[in-house]
């Protein structure tokens, strides 16, 4: 009843995993590289920079002279493919400084993390301005996966996603 999606580094190791329940209250589990250790019955020590690391899906696998764009989930961030991460939660920080834009959920959490971003001055991406362009139901929540299926259900293209996103904090309006 459940999937496990991994965070693999480019040779295929194992760095995270996360484990995506099918039913129930807990949905998503979230293990870093410590934890799996604990689990096999590894007592190899970690270094915390490194876990941190671990939790952030598709981090050894991206271009970091591009721009980088950071989904909640890492379902999002594999789907979108083009030089993604997953920060695995809207509430998590990237533990380090990298050039990313954000691409949260459309849902309450969501949407407050993208106004603060915007206000810092970073790229966000502007749900309205989709939902409107795209005449997108009313739902309580949307996320690219929602949308990629939405999409394909009423025979529609994949949006041109760099008309999407803004550092403008006047564009707050399309959030």
């Amino acid at each position: 009843d459940y999937i496990l999606v991994l965070n693999l580094t480019k040779t295929g190791r194992v760095i995270g995993c996360q484990r995506r329940m099918f039913k129930g209250a807990d949905k998503y589990l979230t293990f870093k590289l410590s934890k799996l250790y604990t689990l096999m019955k590894n007592d190899t020590e970690v270094p915390e920079e490194i876990d941190s690391l671990s939790q952030i899906f598709n981090i050894c696998l991206v271009n970091f002279s591009r721009k980088i764009t950071c989904f909640e989930g890492p379902m999002d961030s594999f789907v979108f493919g083009h030089n993604s991460i997953s920060n695995t939660g809207a509430n998590k920080c990237i533990p380090f400084d990298i050039d990313v834009r954000y691409f949260f959920d459309d849902d309450k959490t969501g949407i407050k993390h993208t106004f603060e971003e915007i206000n810092k001055g970073n790229e966000v991406f502007l749900w309205d301005k989709l939902k409107k362009e795209y005449q997108l139901p009313l739902r309580k929540k949307f996320d690219l996966n929602d949308l990629m299926i939405y999409l394909k259900q009423k025979n529609l293209r994949v949006p041109i996603w760099e008309n999407y996103f803004s550092d403008d904090p006047l564009d707050s309006l399309d959030i």
